[in-house]
C-alpha cells in the first residue's frame, strides 16, 4: 500500500488529505504533520512530529506549504535524507506551492529525487 505525506495542514492540505481518504484511501495510509499543532488536533490521520517522519514514513511526499515557507522545508527534507539511508529514488515529492518551480524544489533539495509540480 502506497503511503501519502502531507506537509502543511492548511486549507489546501486538509482538502488534499479528505479527498485521498474520501476516495478509499485508508487513515494508516496518510501521514500529516503541520508546525502548528493546533491545525491537527483530533483528525482521524496519523500525526508525525515532524518532516523527518514524513520522509521517512511516506512513499509521495506532498508539499502543502505557501512558497514563502519553502526553504525552511526543502532544509527539514534534505536533511532528513542525509539522516537516514533512505534511496530517494523510491519516493516523490509532490508540491502545490503556487509559483515554485521544479528546478526550485530540486536546487532546495538538493537530492536526486522525482518532482511533480501541480501549481
Amino acid at each position: 500500500m502506497k503511503k501519502f505525506g502531507f506537509i502543511g495542514y492548511g486549507n489546501m492540505g486538509r482538502s488534499l488529505v479528505m479527498g485521498f481518504y474520501g476516495i478509499g484511501y485508508s487513515k494508516e495510509a496518510i501521514y500529516v504533520y503541520d508546525k502548528d499543532t493546533h491545525k491537527t488536533e483530533g483528525i482521524k490521520f496519523k500525526i508525525v512530529s515532524g518532516i523527518e517522519d514524513i520522509v521517512k514514513y511516506s512513499d509521495y511526499i506532498w508539499i502543502c506549504v505557501k512558497p514563502n515557507n519553502r526553504n525552511e522545508v526543502f532544509t527539514e527534507i534534505r536533511e532528513a535524507f542525509d539522516k537516514s539511508d533512505l534511496d530517494t529514488s523510491e519516493k516523490i515529492i509532490v508540491s502545490i506551492m503556487a509559483g515554485v518551480s521544479i528546478a526550485t524544489i530540486e536546487d532546495g533539495i538538493k537530492k536526486p529525487i522525482k518532482v511533480i509540480r501541480i501549481m
